[in-house]
């Protein structure tokens, strides 16, 4: 069985320099492994183990074993930890984690001395009753609380039904060489012993009789064992990240604990696979946990553990990696049945091998789609709904509708909407609540700080612009505009504004995320006139608007668009947390990996790409689908939180809805 390691769900979070960065430490590593010369080097006979081993030993494991089958219906192993959590792992792995309810031509195995459950041992006892008992107490001092307590119960029972004499062929010990109590009282009563060596810790021990004689009592051909690992010995004897994928794996885990992730966990999804996790838990816990820092090993057995702790992996902190194990062949095939009633709805997956791969993860959490209500088209509630449909089809989980003007109802401007096309609250909570049923997040797209010109042409607001005053307009990129669009965060009266539009909109929706937009507001630059650095008055702003979201939505993440903060990258540092600059480039080979590069100076960020129909009536196909794949290719490639593909309507959207669909 041959193990490979995947990195390419990595892209993104571990960047090819770090690989380089870190070789040095894997290759001063391996030479202090290899050489045994560093701290703790008097433990590491581990590393040599699968072909420096006791082979006069090995066979006296293979004559108890065979001992052990024809003797007793029950074999049991006692110890804690090393002593008994790598041969179980192995057992279930290799045989069945039932596998003292299948039927067989071995002992069934049950394992004692691992706690301190007095229910766990009469149980056990009560299991024994009428049979015949073989005993293995595997401990190298002899006094570990808990395995000698359970060598004493089931010592005293054998004695009582075999007597001394006959208890001498049914108890064997795996201890020390030469010292300590258990060693010193099994000599003197005559029971066979294996040794736990000097040099190889607990955890480390399976390969040796510790873990063997278990292994091979339940049937399992130890000698195939052995051969793999000294195949594994040699394939990870190389000090190169890029052959050695032992090392790889190390290197991996430590690029990603020095990002601040300081819990991995282990996913597997065979039930066979769970006390090999459990080993796993100990050989890294007891190995990295010192000095107040290590990863923290955890584990889950999917899908299982998906509907208990699947919320906190997806939704929790982002301090944790998962490292999942794939079986490619677990030598059982079992289809799944047709059902003429199709009750569940599972027809689709009818003759498909359980134990098949399906390989459906996405690239990016978060997958949205924004449409443009504000330049004189707003759909009605049934057509958003067909849309939400197919958002969902093709997995989108996020539809933002962005609102620039009056397409909503704002109950503290009624005049502004009066006798037009919007939506109104009831409408938001109706789609809010549908969308919920498609695993759709409706998310709000307010501007009201750039692109505020269908308010600054009223006379009530006219005043709150920057340059309200200047009868030849502004120049924008494309050219002089007449009408501003930008409202000035230091004019009275500009607050209250942007305020009451958050105030109005932001209660009808339940989801997590807010778009607070905040994009071209280009007559910022004005504010240089008066001494004052434009991107300092533009930041000051978008926090202040954040700060007042935050206080009333504390649980909800904030997003903006980055293109003003993209040109003084040097500000992305005082972007919180929960404060996410969005990249959007609408290019055909835009944006570039350089550019998606800057924006990994904030905590994080997304990218945005563009239907490319803006402007248009047939679309620009074309541009399009060259956007989304740069757009996804780079994103990816430089671990953007999320992807968000906008439909912008300007000169009044004419194209259909479908130019726009091969783009999700």
């Amino acid at each position: 069985m041959a193990i490979k390691l995947n990195d390419r769900y990595l892209a993104g979070f571990v960047a090819p320099h770090e690989y380089d960065g870190i070789k040095k430490e894997v290759s001063m590593a391996h030479e202090l492994l290899q050489s045994k010369s560093g701290a703790g080097n008097d433990f590491l006979g581990w590393t040599t183990l699968p072909s420096d081993y006791d082979k006069e030993e090995f066979a006296r494991i293979k004559v108890a074993a065979e001992k052990i089958k024809k003797n007793c219906d029950v074999f049991i192993a006692i110890g804690i930890g090393g002593s008994y959590l790598g041969a179980r792992a192995v057992i279930d792995f290799l045989k069945s984690p039932n596998y003292n309810n299948i039927k067989k031509d071995t002992p069934d195995i049950y394992f004692a001395g691992c706690d301190i459950s007095a229910a766990s041992i009469s149980e056990l006892v009560e299991i024994c009753e009428g049979k015949d008992v073989c005993i293995n107490v595997i401990s190298k001092s002899g006094t570990t609380t808990e395995p000698a307590v359970a060598f004493r119960v089931f010592r005293e029972i054998l004695e009582k039904k075999y007597g001394k004499e006959g208890a001498r062929e049914r108890i064997f010990v795996t201890t020390d060489k030469a010292r300590g109590t258990l060693k010193a009282f099994s000599d003197e009563a005559g029971y066979e012993t294996f040794v736990v060596p000097d040099d190889v810790g607990g955890r480390f021990s399976v390969l040796t009789a510790v873990g063997l004689l278990p292994i091979a009592v339940a049937g399992i051909d130890i000698d195939a064992l052995m051969s793999g690992a000294q195949d594994a010995m040699v394939e990870y004897s190389c000090d190169d990240i890029e052959k050695n994928a032992a090392y790889k794996y190390a290197a991996i885990r430590n690029i990603l604990y020095r990002k601040g992730k300081v819990t991995e966990i282990l996913v597997g999804y065979e039930s066979y696979a769970r006390m090999m996790n459990e080993w796993w838990k100990q050989l890294y816990g007891e190995s990295e946990g010192k000095d107040q820092k290590g990863i923290f090993p955890a584990s889950v057995i999917f899908s299982t553990d998906l509907h208990s702790l699947g919320q906190y992996i997806q939704d929790g902190m982002r301090n944790l990696f998962e490292t999942v194990i794939s079986i490619d062949d677990g030598g059982v095939e079992f289809k799944i049945p047709y059902d003429p009633a199709n009750i569940d709805g599972l027809n689709f997956v009818a003759g498909v091998d359980q134990n098949c791969h399906i390989h459906d993860f996405p690239d990016f959490k978060d997958r949205g789609v924004m449409m443009d209500l504000g330049r004189n088209h707003v759909p009605t509630l049934d057509n958003l709904k067909r849309i939400v449909d197919i958002l969902s089809a093709v997995k989108i989980n996020h539809f933002e509708l962005y609102f620039e003007g009056f397409p909503f109802a704002y109950a503290s401007h009624p005049k502004v909407w009066k006798n037009k096309d919007v939506l109104t609250p009831a409408d938001i909570q109706e789609l809010d609540a549908y969308c919920k049923t498609k695993f759709v997040k409706l998310v709000p797209c307010l501007n009201a700080f750039g692109h505020m010109k269908h308010w600054i042409q009223r006379d009530e607001y006219r005043n709150l612009a920057i340059t309200p005053d200047d009868p030849n307009g502004y120049l924008m990129p494309w050219g002089y505009e007449k009408g501003f669009s930008t409202l000035d965060p230091d004019k009275p009266g500009t607050w209250e504004l942007t305020k009451s539009l958050f105030d109005d909109l932001l209660p009808y929706f339940s989801a997590d995320l807010i778009n607070i937009c905040c994009d071209e507001t280009f007559e910022i630059t004005e504010k240089a006139k008066e001494g004052k650095n434009p991107t300092r008055v533009y930041l000051d702003y978008v926090l202040r608007i954040y700060n007042y979201i935050k206080q009333q939505y504390p649980e909800k993440t904030l997003l903006f668009w980055g293109d003003i903060i993209q040109r003084h990258p040097e500000f992305f540092s005082e972007v919180p947390q929960d404060l996410i600059p969005i990249l959007w480039a609408y290019g055909k080979e835009s944006p570039s990996l350089e550019t998606c590069q800057e924006y990994t100076k904030a905590k994080q960020y997304y990218v945005c790409g563009s239907t490319n129909t803006f402007c248009t009536i047939a679309g620009k196909t074309d541009v399009m689908i060259g956007n989304t794949n740069t757009c996804t290719e780079n994103g990816k490639a430089t671990g953007a939180a999320g992807y968000l593909q906008t439909k912008w309507q300007d000169l009044g959207g004419w194209d259909e809805t479908c130019v726009s669909y091969p783009a999700p």
